[in-house]
């Protein structure tokens, strides 16, 4: 059975710095990706995937949200 083993405070972000950079400097193209950026591609947990018309009847539902909801949608890629 595999374990999820959660690290907090040890310093990943700067490890990942400099792995970045160091990977960088050796001439590969690399780009770092940190948690709740909306641009990771593979940061499915805060993410939800609608069509046009299932985001119109969600914003129907929560009509407060509606702006938060916008302020952060993407359209295949790219700020709506």
């Amino acid at each position: 059975m595999a374990k999820v083993v959660i690290i907090g405070r040890v310093g990943k972000t700067t490890m990942v710095q400099g792995l970045e950079a160091k990977l960088r400097d050796s001439g590969y193209r690399v780009r770092a990706y940190w948690e709740g950026d909306a641009k990771n591609p593979i940061d499915f947990y805060a993410a939800a995937y609608f069509s046009e018309q299932e985001f119109e009847e969600f914003c129907t539902r929560y009509p407060g949200e509606k702006s938060g909801f916008s302020r952060t949608r993407f359209v295949q890629g790219r700020p709506a």
